[in-house]
């Protein structure tokens, strides 16, 4: 890690350079309420005096004075908690250093044994030893070239023969390992992807009162390894066992048997055993009454027929019996084997190699704390295997459960969760990797010839290793690699803006292998959980399918590094009611805090951090509850520990209704960067700490003064170089550049900002534009959340992105030769002088120039491909006559350039000349050809009628129209509002922290200052954030004389002009200042029209999507309204010649140059469905006229074709 990048800074602290501070202490003695000019957070040099100097301050306004009561405090924050904030991006970069410290050693613990029958090789791995080579290129150039950034991993191994007393050492080679960059994802062929975190069930046991499926007292085993086990009571109080290996349940009583527990001891140790009488299994049936031999040896039911298969009459008395039972038992009922010989030898391996196999039922470390902790077992915590112990207590839990002696677990708790990350997806895959290998070593081992061992001293298996041993890594590098590419939870990373990328390395799922199946998802799961407090954002989780089962860490959850997997969270200690202010705060885990009794973080404190002598509110047991202070043992320690960092960001966030805020939050994510990036003027104080975390900013390393600055880099008086980011493409099309913010000779302190992003302001995320709003009706323009926009947005560029889009080509080898890239290119007889003069862009080597202006249509590279040199068809002979009129050479080629897409305009940024994928055409080709070409597109994207724009509190919309600057309403000082949203948007969606936000922001536009808030600031009195919002409008129109700012008969609304009549509108309007974004979707990206266009090759009709030239669906409910409105014609059209009648749309076009009536055949679809009845058996008789005698008649169905 470099400098400061990865540290962790006190929340409201920010880097800032000498002048800067300077400008601080200036700034604090004019305005200490209130910090400013500079959107940095400001921190007051002496604040005690201010609290001495103002005894009397209204306790609203001390919301956001910065206080502090003494000296010994280190840190203080603008939201009141000196807690700092770890590093967001730290949860993935832990992860990944696990795997290399630790996890990587623990695959290679066990050697390899491979034997024939005369000699045996055993191979030793050394994982203390083990090195890392330095990847072969950066992450740019990895970027650049398609490749993925890793290591070689290199291991030293013993080689064990039985030939050879000595130990062989040599380096084995593992394979590439994807490396994390500092920024905390993998570069994979080229593509940044982020592994999420999943959470999965604990291994251990399971109290459930009642099943979701069996709806009856269930106890649940779940291993780390092997299958389920389930023990189950029915309505009859027999006590079952199942597992997947027996296919059905058996008697819970027999298989403790089989265990070697005999019925008497069984009695004896358990509590309310005599429940257990009624699970004997049922006597033979065929003694009861004389039946004949034959079916004495048969059997009358399924059971009779277990019985005699084991030799039974009843219930087993022995071991033995109760192994003869339940291999009879699987024999029944498996479809495999029916009439095997049962003995005993083969009864014995069937129950300790298949049932109960304790290579398989492996606990873990963590499934053996669940067993101690919650039944008690006696068994050693180094016993990671089920035991006869461990299921001797599950049964005495489910009779507890029946008898209603215990509670049940909630399967939903953070408690019985674990977090994996990518050093355990990695250990599994290497894991499996070396499994394969050993699995593929074996069979080769098993093929060689048999020699006999006393002729040679010469051991084959040697020579064997030494000839595979390349496969091994082979293995183990698609191993991970398919993980990345292939697997779920190594995602395309979401770079659109700093947060977006923030929040997806901080997301957890609860779906991907080894966690919940999508279909299985219940309400429960998708629910939020007590425990989920300060780990788990309540807020923040996708909309549709995937609601609350993909969650975000909140601001200050971090995990646990004792290897268990379980999420921590910070509390202050409490000491007989003083809050432990100075002391370092506890990271508790969800099984500690039931051990705690919380205080909330809002309850205000005396200047000895004493908490108030009350009842006070507190979290007693994950439940609501009040407690007298000195029984309270810990107080949270602020807002940020129950929210995510996009819930965070959003100002006066308790003003708004859930929903909205969730939305609010996944709406921030999806704001495109603007080439004007502006940060907001109502903020939260963490803006800060996200672009810096996810290193979108330069910070200095050292010291010194700035001797150089330029666009491309920053230089400083030790001749350190920062080399600034310029115009690069992310996943998502937006684009990276960094721009300086300071000026040479400026000083600069180590870990200040040296450059922006391409989403920040000063250090600041700047993902928006402040501009003025209206909440007007405005003729219909605004109705349904669409929005009206000024003019100004558009030519002043205020909301205009840049985007780059890449454009591959590739020389690829036909059946006739090799493709070529050249400005020489065969033009048809139908182009014009146009086309002739876009070839001319194309220079020598046939690639565009870099800074071209070129638009939909135009050449890109040029590239033909040869065509079959037999005898030309009827077009090659009219374009050999062409040739020879316009004097140019035969040509053999066909025009494959690659050219600009429908839709698309903007500069070429860059040509990259790459080298070929392909090894065959890379040697096929001349020395020095152009085999693959890489074109970047940039484009300015203005905003437009069509674009999705958004506020922080969920209210979003589409632009309806664009007015002209002069017609928009205008405020009583002239100035022209640049929005104008709808205010029915805000009563029924309840998110009025977006008035609260923009009455602030117009305060701060006319004072010129930009306020940092607290959330949930009711805990500094009633109606904290409106009488905030209310004295700085106040004090706005008392400073700039500006009367209309604050009406005290309608405060926060003003009366304002028609622009186009110049008259005031009747009533007094909300106008405010507010952060507006402009969101990822673009119209440009979303438009698409076809007249036509591919047809899918089983039904004929028009395949569907915009980026394959589709149609667009016209569904069931369209004909509904189609035959609603009586519009026949219309209907047939659109389901024949449009869709599916293959032979009409053929004639379409020439029945409308011809000007005939069109005729329609029967479309596609019939046939399908006739062939489909046919296919069921259907005899179906079809009728129609036959000949010109016109005698209906059946149509034979083997002659479809005749249908049309």
């Amino acid at each position: 890690m470099e400098d400061l990048q990865s540290t962790a800074l006190p929340l409201g602290y920010t880097a800032m350079s000498f002048n800067q501070k300077l400008s601080c202490k200036k700034e604090l003695k004019r305005n200490v309420l209130v910090k400013v000019q500079d959107p940095k957070t400001i921190l007051p040099a002496n604040p005690e005096i201010f609290e001495t100097e103002n005894p009397n301050l209204d306790s609203n306004k001390r919301n956001f004075v910065i206080s502090k009561q003494f000296q010994n405090q280190q840190h203080y924050s603008q939201f009141g908690f000196s807690t700092e904030i770890p590093n967001l991006i730290d949860v993935q970069r832990q992860s990944f250093y696990s795997f290399l410290k630790q996890g990587i050693k623990t695959a290679f613990q066990e050697p390899l044994y491979f034997s024939s029958s005369t000699h045996q090789l055993e191979i030793q791995f050394f994982p203390q030893w083990i090195q890392y080579q330095k990847p072969d290129f950066n992450q740019k150039q990895a970027f650049i070239l398609g490749k993925t950034y890793g290591s070689s991993v290199y291991i030293p191994v013993g080689i064990k023969s039985n030939k050879s007393p000595t130990l062989k050492v040599e380096w084995l080679f593992v394979g590439v390992l994807p490396l994390m960059t500092k920024h905390g994802h993998f570069v994979i062929n080229g593509i940044p992807r982020v592994v999420l975190h999943q959470m999965v069930r604990n291994p251990g046991i399971y109290t459930i009162p009642r099943d979701s499926r069996t709806q009856t007292a269930t106890v649940r085993i779940v291993p780390e390894k092997g299958g389920w086990i389930n023990l189950t009571v029915d309505k009859k109080n027999r006590l079952w066992f199942s597992t997947r290996a027996l296919r059905r349940k058996v008697s819970l009583l027999v298989f403790l048997q089989a265990l070697g527990l005999s019925r008497s001891e069984i009695f004896q140790r358990l509590e309310h055993s005599e429940i257990l009488a009624n699970s004997y299994v049922n006597e033979l049936s065929l003694t009861k009454k004389n039946q004949d031999a034959e079916t004495l040896l048969i059997g009358k039911t399924r059971h009779d027929k277990i019985l005699i298969r084991a030799g039974l009459t009843g219930h087993p008395r022995t071991q033995q019996e109760a192994w003869h039972y339940l291999y009879a038992h699987f024999l029944e009922y498996s479809p495999y084997a029916r009439d095997e010989s049962i003995t005993e030898e083969t009864v014995r391996d069937f129950f300790w190699n298949t049932l109960w196999n304790k290579q398989t039922l492996i606990l873990g470390k963590i499934g053996r704390h669940q067993f101690r902790e919650k039944i008690g077992s006696p068994e050693p915590l180094t016993q990671y295997s089920l035991t006869m112990e461990d299921l001797l207590g599950a049964t005495q839990a489910l009779l507890k459960l029946i008898y209603k002696e215990r509670l049940g677990d909630e399967i939903d708790s953070l408690t019985q969760k674990r977090i994996r990350g990518c050093d355990e997806f990695l250990l599994e895959q290497l894991n499996r990797a070396i499994k394969e290998f050993e699995v593929f070593f074996t069979r080769k081992v098993s093929t060689l010839p048999t020699t006999k061992s006393g002729l040679s001293e010469y051991n084959p298996l040697e020579n064997l290793w030494r000839q595979n041993k390349t496969v091994f890594s082979k293995t183990v590098t698609k191993s991970w690699k398919s993980f990345f590419t292939s697997g779920t939870l190594a995602q395309f990373m979401d770079q659109t803006n700093p947060l977006a990328e923030a929040t997806h390395k901080r997301r957890l799922t609860v779906l991907g292998p080894g966690g919940v199946n999508s279909k299985q998802t219940t309400i429960q799961i998708r629910g939020i959980h007590p425990t989920y407090y300060g780990r788990l954002c309540p807020i923040e989780t996708p909309e549709g399918q995937n609601a609350g089962l993909v969650n975000s860490f909140t601001v200050l959850a971090t995990a646990s590094k004792d290897g268990l997997g379980t999420i921590t969270t910070p509390f202050y200690q409490v000491y007989k009611g003083q809050v432990q202010k100075n002391l370092p705060p506890l990271f508790i885990s969800p099984n500690q805090e039931y051990q705690h009794i919380a205080a909330p973080a809002d309850i205000r404190l005396t200047p000895w951090n004493v908490l108030p002598k009350l009842s006070l509110p507190v979290r007693k047991e994950l439940n609501f509850d009040y407690e007298v202070s000195t029984r309270i043992t810990t107080q949270s320690v602020g807002i940020l520990q129950s929210i995510s960092v996009a819930t965070s960001l959003i100002p006066f966030l308790e003003h708004d209704d859930a929903n909205r805020a969730l939305m609010g939050s996944n709406m921030q994510r999806q704001a495109v960067p603007l080439i004007r990036p502006q940060a907001p003027l109502v903020g939260t104080g963490l803006e800060t700490r996200v672009v810096s975390d996810v290193n979108h900013v330069i910070h200095a390393s050292q010291s010194g003064y700035i001797t150089k600055v330029s666009s491309t880099r920053i230089k400083t008086l030790h001749e350190k170089n920062y080399l600034l980011t310029r115009y690069q493409r992310t996943n998502q099309s937006t684009c990276i550049s960094e721009k300086p913010i300071l000026s040479e000779t400026s000083w600069v302190e180590k870990g200040d900002i040296l450059a922006d992003g391409a989403a920040s302001s000063n250090g600041k995320l700047s993902i928006g534009q402040n501009v003025i709003v209206a909440y007007l009706p405005w003729e219909g323009y605004n109705f349904e959340d669409a929005i009206l926009i000024s003019q100004r947005l558009a030519d002043q560029d205020i909301f205009t992105s840049l985007h780059i889009d890449h454009y591959d080509i590739e020389v690829k080898n036909t059946q006739h030769g090799l493709e070529i890239i050249t400005n020489q290119i065969p033009l048809k007889i139908d182009e014009s002088t146009r086309d002739i003069l876009k070839i001319e862009k194309l220079n020598s080597k046939g690639l565009v120039e870099i800074g071209s202006w070129v638009e939909e249509g135009d050449y890109l590279v040029g590239k033909i491909s040869p065509l079959n040199p037999k005898g030309p068809s009827v077009e090659h002979q009219y374009e050999k006559l062409y040739n020879v009129i316009m004097q140019r050479e035969k040509t053999n080629f066909r025009n494959t350039s690659l050219r600009v897409p429908k839709g698309v305009e903007g500069f070429v940024l860059d040509v990259q000349i790459l080298p070929s994928r392909e090894p065959d055409v890379a040697a096929l080709a001349e020395k020095n050809a152009i085999l693959r070409v890489r074109i970047s597109l940039l484009q300015r994207r203005r905003i437009q009628v069509g674009d999705k724009m958004a506020g922080r509190h969920g209210n979003k919309g589409i632009v309806s129209n664009i007015l002209p600057c002069q017609d928009m309403p205008y405020l009583p000082d002239g100035t022209p509002v640049d929005i104008v949203l709808n205010p029915l948007g805000v009563p029924s969606r309840m998110n009025v922290g977006q008035i609260l936000e923009c009455l602030l922001g117009l305060a701060g536009r006319y004072l010129r200052e930009s306020y940092t808030t607290n959330l949930f600031d009711e805990q500094f009195g009633a109606e904290a954030s409106r009488s905030l919002v209310y004295s700085k409008l106040y004090e706005a129109s008392i400073k700039t004389s500006n009367s209309w700012l604050f009406e005290p008969h309608h405060p926060g609304k003003i009366k304002i002009f028609d622009g186009r009549t110049g008259i005031p509108f009747d009533q007094p309007v909300t106008v405010g200042c507010a952060y507006i974004l402009k969101l990822v979707h673009l119209v440009d990206d979303k438009i698409h029209a076809r007249a036509t266009g591919p047809y899918s090759a089983v039904t004929q009709q028009p395949v569907r999507g915009r980026s394959r030239n589709g149609g667009q669906r016209l569904g069931e409910m369209e004909v509904w309204a189609l035959q609603a409105y009586g519009a026949a014609y219309t209907l047939q059209e659109l389901l024949t010649l449009k869709s599916d009648d293959v032979e009409g749309r053929k004639q379409a076009v020439f029945r409308i140059y011809a000007n005939k009536t069109l005729t329609s055949g029967r479309p596609e679809s019939f046939k399908v469905l006739l062939r489909e009845l046919q296919a069921l058996c259907f005899d179906l008789n079809l009728y129609g006229s036959q000949g010109s005698k016109h005698i209906s008649g059946p149509i034979a169905l083997t002659k479809l074709e005749n249908l049309i």
